[in-house]
């Protein structure tokens, strides 16, 4: 059933397409409150609705204006990925197109968090159940992979307030490719992978840390999940 409240939503009409189009990639449900839910549309923003559907709001404030084209001030935002704390549900973390933020308040607002990271262009953001945040920074918005082509992902372990480069995924030699918004996943309690552009898969069995590239290369990938056994 179509959610009209969100199609039909009041600043539809000046709804603009990023670069990679008008899409609806994100869907945050809120695991402390059934009707709550967030979503991340490429290149509005974000919307909340806190009664189940029937309404939304705009959750931009604090957030980069990124130019569409667009006459309304309100839709200009190219949000990336929105992942939310695994055990503090008013926190929210987003890759966001140039920026990296975090939100204490559901959304309401949003403050930069890229203390150590060499660039704030990527596309995923996942968390762990300790709290653990990864993402794959890129070299620019112009230079769409990773910086010197060593696949570096970056880590925090203080709610986006400060990040650490990993050891590289090893094998294979340099990566220059990238790592798309759901090209990365995590599973159990320190489980993570990720795919690349170009084929590549890497794991980690300890939150991150450390990387170790799986012999076999792909089509781009597009997507990964774990599924726990």
């Amino acid at each position: 059933q179509e959610v009209s409240s969100l199609t039909a939503h009041p600043t539809r009409p000046a709804w603009m397409a990023g670069g990679g189009g008008l899409c609806l990639h994100t869907i945050v449900h809120d695991y402390s409150n059934p009707l709550r839910t967030w979503v991340g549309i490429s290149a509005v923003g974000v919307l909340r609705t806190d009664d189940g559907g029937a309404s939304w709001e705009l959750k931009n404030k604090g957030l980069s204006y990124v130019p569409t084209g667009s006459e309304e001030k309100e839709t200009l935002f190219c949000v990336h990925k929105i992942v939310q704390h695994r055990t503090q549900p008013s926190k929210l973390f987003m890759q966001f197109h140039g920026g990296v933020y975090a939100s204490e308040d559901a959304g309401d607002t949003w403050q930069r968090r890229e203390v150590g990271l060499p660039g704030n262009f990527g596309f995923p953001i996942v968390g762990l159940p300790d709290g653990t945040l990864l993402i794959a920074p890129l070299e620019s918005e112009q230079t769409r992979y990773f910086k010197d082509g060593e696949s570096t992902i970056y880590r925090s372990t203080d709610e986006a307030k400060s990040w650490q480069p990993t050891a590289p995924a090893t094998g294979g030699g340099p990566v220059f490719a990238g790592v798309l918004r759901d090209a990365m996943a995590t599973v159990g309690e320190a489980g993570a992978y990720f795919g690349t552009t170009s084929g590549q898969v890497a794991t980690s069995a300890d939150g991150g840390r450390t990387w170790q590239r799986i012999d076999i290369t792909l089509p781009r990938v597009l997507c990964v999940r774990a599924i726990a056994s």
